[in-house]
């Protein structure tokens, strides 16, 4: 009977660890063309300064793959640029029939998209850079970036005409998405709430949309200077530090509870003793 409740109690320490687990926090990185640097900024909007600037220029798209590569645009040199999670240069991802590229987003298949601002499309990639072909051409109007939400929508920021406009899985355009609070729209990115952002490139702020297309206000607009994409990183993983204080506590809980146990069933039941050190 002891070594059934023990291994309850154990059962129920580590659920209440795993409770405890610092909530998982998304951070914004910005192609900021106009210093040829990416920036980050924390979940609530506090400037953590420059992520990468090798390898990048006239940066106007950042999307992140499910390995949590970090994939930007250059729009002068017509290339799409691969960083590790870390900012570390991983070198050029494709070269291959990119013309004037300026954004890009990964679907849930991993293909990734890619906004042509000339010539008015939206072009498909697979995951090792081949070329699908064109995704669509119609609702677009100078397309400066894109966002896929998670029922597989595609959300393209449409410069010439200060809109978002949005589209099936299948390119069929489901119309316009938001048109008030843009101001040359030019980054688009959900965080994991649904709700999108837009980077406005002529007063260097970025505005926060709710999942149906409300507009919540300006989000950041310190230490921008023509800001272009955006890109929220994968899910982050707690600090070592916290793992260690989350670890002592378990040791305890556990501790704890099995002293209580041993009190319980003294007199009816032998049980060993209980250190806790």
């Amino acid at each position: 009977m002891l070594t059934s409740n023990v291994r309850i109690l154990a059962l129920a320490a580590v659920t209440a660890l795993f409770c405890a687990l610092p909530a998982r926090a998304e951070y914004l990185f910005v192609a900021d063309s106009g210093n040829n640097t990416i920036h980050e900024f924390s979940p609530t909007g506090a400037d953590l300064g420059t992520f990468a600037s090798t390898g990048v220029t006239l940066t106007t798209g950042v999307a992140f793959n499910t390995s949590g590569d970090l994939f930007a645009t250059n729009n002068l040199d017509d290339t799409i640029e691969e960083f590790s999670p870390t900012g570390a240069d991983l070198g050029t991802f494709t070269s291959a029939g990119l013309s004037g590229p300026s954004s890009l987003a990964f679907n849930n298949a991993g293909d990734l998209f890619v906004a042509s601002y000339f010539g008015n499309t939206i072009q498909e990639l697979s995951p090792t850079g081949a070329d699908l072909g064109t995704f669509t051409s119609t609702g677009v109007d100078n397309p400066t970036s894109l966002a896929f939400n998670t029922s597989g929508d595609l959300f393209v920021a449409n410069f010439g005409t200060n809109t978002i406009e949005e589209f099936s899985p299948t390119g069929a355009d489901l119309g316009t998405f938001a048109s008030t609070g843009l101001n040359s729209p030019i980054g688009l990115a959900f965080n994991t709430g649904g709700d999108l952002f837009a980077a406005n490139r002529n007063n260097n702020t970025i505005e926060q949309f709710s999942p149906t297309g409300a507009d919540l206000g300006t989000f950041a607009s310190t230490g921008l200077s023509t800001p272009y994409d955006l890109a929220f990183s994968p899910a982050a993983v707690p600090e070592p530090s916290s793992l260690v204080s989350l670890g002592v506590m378990f040791a305890l809980t556990v501790c704890a509870l099995l002293l209580r146990l041993r009190r319980k069933i003294r007199g009816s039941e032998p049980a060993s003793s209980v250190d806790c050190g």
